[in-house]
């Protein structure tokens, strides 16, 4: 039978100078994984949240340089599930995502107040069309 380990937490730096604190596994030939709760930060990039064998997976909070900022659930690196997507000039998605996209039931308002409403379908809306950021770690 495998043994089963406990994660383990410690603070990491990585060749690049970006930083990694939180919990870590040993995986049989995979190697030292993040897994759990932990903080990916590279310069003015975060990442908060849940880890599954080194990829954002459940709840988390993504901030990119330039303010854009994301809230919610990942799947593999993505956005998946629910979630909260902020564009540095105050406009906000809420709602569904599918696969790093818009998808599903959601709301969209500009930084005045005017909103749309509806389903949102491969990162389009009820005539919407606005480009999101992919969460990208780097490392090396």
């Amino acid at each position: 039978e495998p043994v089963v380990q406990e994660p383990q937490s410690g603070v990491f730096v990585f060749p690049n100078g970006s930083t990694y604190d939180g919990f870590v596994l040993n995986f049989p030939e995979k190697g030292l994984m993040r897994q759990g709760k932990g903080t990916f930060v590279d310069g003015p990039v975060r990442y908060d949240g849940d880890w599954v064998e080194d990829a954002m997976e459940g709840e988390g909070t993504f901030v990119w340089t330039g303010g854009a900022k994301y809230t919610g659930q990942f799947k593999n690196n993505k956005f998946n599930g629910n979630g909260t997507y902020t564009w540095p000039d105050g406009a906000t998605y809420s709602g569904g995502w599918l696969d790093g996209k818009m998808h599903g039931k959601g709301q969209y308002k500009t930084e005045d107040g005017t909103t749309w409403q509806g389903q949102f379908y491969n990162g389009c809306g009820p005539e919407l069309v606005r480009p999101v950021l992919v969460p990208q770690l780097k490392t090396q």
